[in-house]
C-alpha cells in the first residue's frame, strides 16, 4: 500500500499457537487498532459433535457417557466419543437438549460443519421399536399410523424412548404384533388433515 509517496512494507507477525485460520476480520489495506482481532485460529485435532436429545433420552446418560459417531461422508466408519457437556436448559421451541460429544481428529480428516449421527453406548435390553421415519412429530407429541382390525389405518399417539438414525423405542401406545405404517405415514396423515380439516390427534393425550 502506498500513502503520500511512501511505500509501506508488510509486517510479519508470528502466532504462539498452531491451527487453521478460520477468520481474518480486517480487510486488506485497512488499519488495525491496538488490541483488535487480526486472525482467529482453530485447533482441529479435537472436535465437538453436538447431539440433539429429547428429555426422555436424558435418563440414559446416567448409565453411560460413551458414544459412537458415524459420518455419512465415510460409510462404515465409526468414531469413538464421549459426552463432555449437557446443556442445563431446554430449548423451548423444539423441546430438545443439546449435548456435546468430544471426538479425536488427529489427521484432520473431519471438518467443522459436517453432519453426524451419534449413538450412546449402554446396556442392551429388549424393547418395542419402529423405524424412525414412521414417526410424525408435532407440538402435541408423536403419532404413528397402524393397520386396524377392519383393514384400514388409524393414527395413534405414542410415547417414545431412546432412538438412533434407524429406529426409535416406543414406551407406550403400541403393542407387540401390531402393524405400523412405515412408508407413506406422512401421506396418510396429510390426507386425513386435508379431508377432515383437523389433526387426527386433536384432543388425544399420551
Amino acid at each position: 500500500m502506498i500513502n503520500n509517496g511512501v511505500r509501506n512494507s508488510p509486517t510479519r507477525s508470528y502466532s504462539r499457537y498452531a491451527g487453521y485460520v478460520t477468520e481474518a476480520p480486517p480487510a486488506e489495506g485497512s488499519y488495525v487498532a491496538e488490541g483488535a482481532t487480526v486472525l482467529k485460529l482453530a485447533e482441529l485435532r479435537t472436535l465437538w459433535a453436538e447431539a440433539q436429545l429429547y428429555v426422555s433420552d436424558l435418563p440414559f446418560l446416567t448409565q453411560t457417557r460413551e458414544a459412537s459417531v458415524t459420518l455419512p461422508y465415510y460409510p462404515g466408519r465409526i468414531l469413538n466419543g464421549r459426552v463432555s457437556f449437557i446443556n442445563p436448559t431446554l430449548e423451548a421451541s423444539s423441546k430438545i437438549v443439546l449435548a456435546r460429544v468430544v471426538i479425536a481428529n488427529p489427521q484432520g480428516n473431519y471438518q467443522p460443519g459436517m453432519q453426524v449421527w451419534i449413538t450412546l453406548k449402554g446396556k442392551t435390553r429388549r424393547a418395542i421399536a419402529v423405524p424412525t421415519n414412521a414417526l410424525i412429530r408435532d407440538s402435541r407429541g408423536t403419532t404413528i399410523w397402524i393397520k386396524n382390525a377392519a383393514g384400514g389405518f388409524e393414527g395413534r399417539m405414542v410415547r417414545i424412548g431412546t432412538a438412533n438414525q434407524d429406529y426409535t423405542e416406543i414406551t407406550g401406545g403400541l403393542q407387540t404384533g401390531e402393524s405400523v405404517v412405515v412408508s407413506g405415514a406422512y401421506l396418510l396423515h396429510s390426507e386425513f388433515v386435508f379431508k377432515k380439516g383437523a389433526n387426527p390427534m386433536a384432543g388425544h393425550t399420551m
